[in-house]
C-alpha cells in the first residue's frame, strides 16, 4: 500500500522529534551520572579555606606511626562548612548517642546499634505501644524527600556490610520498615547532599547514595575507617572532607579519582610512638622543641 505524502512527512517529522527528544534525555542522563560520578566537582571553583591553626601533610602508609597515632587518639574532629562553603570548619566532635531517635507524629522512631550483638529499629507511640520494624542495626535516621531513610550496618570479624532503609506509615496502618539496598561497608558518617543525594563514609570506602537505588563508590581505602571517621561534607569544588581521630581526610577530585591527604593541627604535624604502649607524642615534643 502507498503512503501518502503528506502521511510519510508528518511520520517523519514525529519520528525525528521523538529521536531528539531520546537523543536529549540520553545526554541529560549521562551529564547527570557523570557529576555523580565524579562527586558533583565544579570547574572553576575555589575549594574551602583551611581554617587557622592546620596545615595540610601527606596521608601516612598503614605501617606509619601517623596512621597507628590517629587511631589510638581520644580526640575526633567534626567537619563542617561555612554557609557559602568557602571556609572549612573543624570542632572537637561529641560522642554519639547510644538510641538513635526521631519524632514522628504520634510518636518516636527509636534506632539501636549493637554491633555484633545486634540491634533493632522499632517505633514508640506516645500511649506507650511499642511496634519493631527491623532486628538489624541502625546508625543514622536520615530525613528525606523520599521520606525517612535509615542508615545502619555491621563490621565485624572481617564482615563489613552495610544497608538503607525506608520507614513508612502506611495509611490507616502501622509503620513499615523496606529494605532499599546495600551498601559497601558499615556506615559511619553521612552528609545530605542536593536531590535526595547522601554521601556516606562507609568502612573503608565513601559512597555516593541516591535512593532508592543508585549508588556507586567513589573512593575506597581502610585509612578514612579505622581513625573512626564520624563526619563527612563536601565544598563547591567537589572537596570531600572527612572528619576523624586526630586527623581530617581531605579527598580531592581529578579525572579518575581523588587524592587524599590530611589535614592537622599545626601545632602536632606528626605524631610518634613512644615507648608505652597506645601513647604518642608529637615528634617535635621528642626533641625538645
Amino acid at each position: 500500500m502507498t503512503v501518502p505524502r503528506a502521511q510519510a512527512e508528518q511520520g517523519a517529522i514525529r519520528s525525528a522529534a521523538t529521536g531528539a527528544r531520546n537523543m536529549r534525555l540520553t545526554i541529560a542522563l549521562a551529564v547527570v551520572g557523570s557529576a555523580l560520578l565524579i562527586g558533583g566537582a565544579r570547574q572553576g571553583r575555589t575549594p574551602a579555606r583551611v581554617p587557622t591553626g592546620w596545615i595540610a601533610v601527606e596521608s601516612p602508609g598503614r605501617q606509619a606511626d601517623g596512621y597507628v597515632c590517629a587511631f589510638w587518639d581520644d580526640t575526633t574532629w567534626r567537619v563542617a562548612l561555612t554557609r557559602d562553603s568557602t571556609a572549612l570548619q573543624i570542632v572537637r566532635d561529641s560522642t554519639k548517642p547510644d538510641v538513635q531517635t526521631f519524632d514522628v507524629p504520634g510518636g518516636q522512631l527509636l534506632g539501636y546499634d549493637g554491633g555484633e550483638f545486634g540491634g533493632e529499629v522499632l517505633y514508640r507511640a506516645n500511649d506507650g505501644r511499642v511496634t519493631h520494624l527491623a532486628k538489624q542495626n541502625l546508625s543514622f535516621f536520615v530525613p528525606s524527600l523520599s521520606g525517612i531513610l535509615g542508615l545502619g550496618g555491621i563490621a565485624h570479624l572481617g564482615f563489613n556490610r552495610g544497608w538503607l532503609f525506608r520507614f513508612t506509615l502506611q495509611v490507616n496502618g502501622p509503620w513499615t520498615a523496606e529494605s532499599l539496598m546495600s551498601l559497601d561497608g558499615d556506615p559511619l558518617a553521612y552528609t545530605a547532599l542536593a536531590d535526595d543525594t547522601l554521601l556516606v563514609v562507609a568502612l573503608g570506602a565513601i559512597v555516593l547514595v541516591r535512593p532508592p537505588s543508585y549508588k556507586t563508590v567513589l573512593f575506597r581505602d581502610t585509612l578514612i575507617a579505622l581513625p573512626n571517621a564520624h563526619s563527612v561534607v563536601r565544598d563547591r569544588a567537589g572537596v570531600i572532607y572527612v572528619g576523624m581521630r586526630y586527623a581530617v581526610t581531605r579527598l580531592k577530585p581529578r579525572d579518575h579519582g581523588y587524592t587524599d591527604d590530611w589535614i592537622v593541627p599545626a601545632s602536632c604535624p606528626r605524631r610518634v610512638r613512644t615507648a608505652e604502649t597506645g601513647k604518642c607524642a608529637c615528634a617535635p615534643d621528642l626533641h625538645g622543641r
